[in-house]
C-alpha cells in the first residue's frame, strides 16, 4: 500500500517485456503480489492511487489476503492474539 499503483503496474510491464533469450529469463512467468494496505500516510489515496487490495484489483498483480489469513490462522489485528484458527487448533479443539 505504501507504493503507488502506478509504479507497481509499472514494474509489472518491465518484468512481462523480459525475454529468455534476450534477457535469461521470461518474465512472463514472474508473479508480482504485495500486501495491499491502505493505512497511515497513503490511506484513502492521500498520496496518489497507492496500491492497495481494491485499487490493484484487475491489474493482474495479486494482493496479499489478510483476511484469509485470519480466519485460517485465527486472531486478527483487532482481536485476541491467541484466539485459534483452523490450523491453530479450533478445528480439533475449540
Amino acid at each position: 500500500g505504501h507504493i503507488m499503483k502506478s509504479t507497481m503496474v509499472k514494474a509489472k510491464s518491465v518484468l512481462q517485456s523480459l525475454s529468455k533469450d534476450k534477457d535469461g529469463l521470461d518474465g512472463s512467468k514472474i508473479y508480482i503480489y504485495g500486501e495491499g494496505w491502505d493505512f497511515g500516510e497513503v490511506a484513502k489515496n492521500k498520496r496518489g492511487i497507492n496500491a492497495s487490495q481494491f485499487n490493484i484489483c484487475g491489474t493482474g498483480i495479486g494482493s496479499f489476503n489478510d483476511r484469509i489469513r485470519d480466519a485460517v490462522l485465527g486472531g486478527s489485528p483487532f482481536g485476541h492474539p491467541l484466539q485459534q484458527g483452523f490450523i491453530t487448533g479450533l478445528y480439533l479443539q475449540p
